[in-house]
């Protein structure tokens, strides 16, 4: 058994969160549901920080002191412990995240066996090449350029192998000097081709003012004059400078051939060498291209999983391996397994695919740093946030079956964020994960974690096992309607008596507890020792129970949310009926009740801003609540009760305000 602990104090919008976790090998997966603004995506960026050793803060409010302490086993957790689940909108610290994609797969297609057997066949050319450097300093008058960067710039060939482009540029230049005979200036080589490209600016801006002869040519700026002096005469003195003005590659290509002739002993000595192992360092290069390592096993993995139209390959990968100190480029195949063709490039790529399959490229990626994970001894934990928003079902019970896998990673903890209530029952279920928290934020950005609710039926489970209780009795109401409007219809005598606990209609100021207890026994099975036995006024009861729920601190109960906006909604109708009434206008609902009360009420008091305001609240907070299809609730488990008190609290203001009028 471990312990993970984590303390935060303004992190990323978290003012408070403190909490252990208890975890083992045969359980280590913990999962919180958090409604979208609580934690989820603080807490991610804080692990993300710690990833990449920045320090987590609150980025609007600078003021605020951040503190951390995340620990396993009361030991501090270590970068290298944690992998975070990359996205492209994953931002810390204003920037983008870092190249994942090196940094995840580089380490998978690496072959260190032929990696150094590479080296080591370098290891003479290496040398001559340093021989080759010095004398070029001397030859330049600068030790700051090196050769094989001068050559590739006029030499490197788009189509040769870029592994080997330094030698094959070389060669390139062993063979030209043979044959082209060139006449320049010793020692000016540093100042026509400096490192900031100066000369070269002066020639571009100038080159007709160039060609003209006198001391008298004035070019329109000049930063250095004695370095424009120094080329004018440059051109006035070599015949090969002033007939390559124009050219200024050719014009390079001249010196270093000139070069090459001076040394063509340590030159022709190069190219011999290399020569003599091309074939063996060519071989190789085929070798690591053809050997997939666990890139392989990592692709193969995805494509059987997940299902996108799409390939992805690795176009430098013997560059990657051998030079290292190369970015992998990928490449991009559309395949949708009637046709098949390929983007042009990844911007072309992400631009073209949907949001779910951008989602599944990034999670491709991501699997090449979870599967580099797998072979280290020490503890990781794995952090995801949200990351199957968008996928298509099959994708996101892919990535469940994934989960399941990486459960049985001895070495693996698992946190998983989301606010996809039915996602986070499903991994429940399927990965049988005991760690189940919901989070709740109150008003002082201070985070609680409380035993998950609702995992399993919700209605047999928690409202019909508990509805001696008359607030879960009511919480029935919406469930037992939906059953019977496609059971027996919305004309049958049960919706519509129903219908009357839910909106305000002429029997509804006489509605008793006992009579909504005969019409549910009625509809759904109800055990004996469950009956309740309530003789109480309806709207007294409901309103008793909304003000007990308001007066709680369970801001996380299901029960707790669907009292409250029935109340609402009975509330704010009655306060539009009177007032409506108030002024003679009779508003007679057969369907859309409470919107069609609330467009009469906006029309005849226009002016009235801020009740307006709290009634549109009411439009848009209760209405999909109590008319929903209780198969399907996690909308309402999403919406705050806090903001549902408020709304309470103030509707039922504006109801007492209207009674004391009359």
């Amino acid at each position: 058994m471990k312990e993970i602990s984590i303390k935060l104090t303004n992190a990323f919008g978290i003012g408070e969160f403190d909490h252990q976790f208890n975890i083992s090998e045969d359980d280590n997966v913990i999962m919180i549901y958090a409604p979208n603004g609580t934690m989820k995506t603080s807490l991610t960026k804080t692990f993300l920080c710690l990833e990449e050793k920045l320090k987590p803060q609150d980025f609007i409010v600078n003021s605020r002191k951040t503190t951390w302490a995340i620990t396993i086993d009361g030991e501090d957790i270590r970068s290298g412990q944690i992998y975070v689940y990359k996205s492209n909108d994953l931002r810390i610290s204003g920037g983008v995240i870092p190249n994942f994609i090196d940094d995840n797969i580089a380490p998978l297609i690496s072959s260190p066996k032929l990696y150094q057997k590479f080296i080591d066949l370098q290891k003479p050319l290496i040398q001559k090449l340093n021989i080759i450097n010095e004398k070029f300093s001397k030859y330049a008058n600068s030790k700051t350029f090196d050769f094989s960067k001068e050559v590739l710039k006029v030499y490197r060939k788009e189509d040769q192998e870029e592994v080997l482009d330094i030698p094959s540029s070389i060669c390139e230049l062993y063979k030209d000097s043979k044959f082209r005979k060139v006449i320049v200036i010793d020692g000016i080589y540093s100042d026509l081709f400096d490192i900031n490209d100066t000369t070269i600016k002066y020639i571009r801006d100038n080159t007709e003012l160039l060609l003209q002869k006198g001391r008298k040519r004035k070019p329109r700026r000049v930063d250095n004059k004695d370095r424009w002096i120094r080329l004018c005469e440059y051109v006035d003195q070599c015949e090969y400078i002033r007939s390559n003005i124009n050219d200024i590659d050719t014009l390079r290509k001249g010196f270093l051939c000139d070069f090459a002739q001076k040394e063509i002993t340590v030159i022709e000595d190069y190219v011999r060498t290399y020569d003599g192992i091309r074939s063996k360092l060519l071989n190789i290069i085929r070798e690591i291209n053809k050997d997939n390592w666990m890139w392989k096993e990592v692709i193969s993995t995805f494509n059987n999983r997940f299902n996108v139209p799409y390939k992805i390959k690795i176009v430098n990968k013997s560059e990657v391996v051998l030079k290292r100190d190369s970015f992998i480029h990928l490449g991009y195949d559309y395949d949708d397994g009637i046709e098949s063709s390929r983007y042009l490039s990844e911007d072309h790529f992400l631009n073209f695919i949907s949001s779910g399959e951008k989602r599944a490229y990034y999670l491709l990626l991501n699997l090449f740093g979870i599967e580099r994970r797998k072979n280290m001894q020490e503890m990781s934990v794995l952090v995801f946030d949200d990351i199957v928003e968008s996928f298509d079902y099959k994708n996101k019970y892919a990535f469940v079956e994934y989960l399941a896998d990486l459960k049985k990673e001895k070495n693996f903890v698992i946190i998983l964020l989301t606010h996809n209530f039915d996602f986070f029952r499903t991994v429940h279920s399927r990965l049988n994960v005991k760690n189940v928290f919901m989070a709740e934020r109150n008003k002082d950005r201070i985070i609680k974690l409380h035993p998950a609710s609702y995992l399993r039926d919700i209605i047999k489970n928690k409202l019909i096992a508990n509805i001696s209780d008359p607030k879960f009795l009511i919480s029935l109401v919406p469930f037992v309607r939906n059953i019977v409007e496609y059971t027996k219809g919305s004309e049958s005598e049960e919706y519509i008596k129903l219908t009357s606990y839910v909106h305000v209609k002429n029997d509804t100021d006489g509605l008793t507890v006992k009579g909504l207890i005969s019409i549910i026994s009625s509809i759904i099975h109800i055990s004996k020792k469950c009956r309740l036995e309530c003789d109480s006024n309806y709207l007294d009861k409901l309103v008793e129970k909304a003000d007990n729920v308001c007066n709680s601190t369970d801001d996380i109960a299901l029960e707790n949310k669907l009292v409250l906006s029935i109340a609402i909604r009975i509330l704010a109708e009655k306060f539009m009926i009177k007032e409506l009434n108030r002024k003679a206008v009779v508003c007679d609902c057969k369907d859309n009740q409470t919107f069609r009360l609330f467009k009469k009420y906006e029309e005849m008091y226009s002016d009235n801003h801020e009740i307006i305001k709290s009634l549109r609240k009411v439009i848009m907070m209760t209405s999909e609540n109590i008319h929903l299809n209780n198969f399907m609730f996690e909308p309402i488990i999403d919406l705050s009760c806090a903001h549902l008190k408020e709304l309470y609290l103030n509707v039922k203001s504006l109801l007492a305000s209207e009674l004391s009028l009359n």
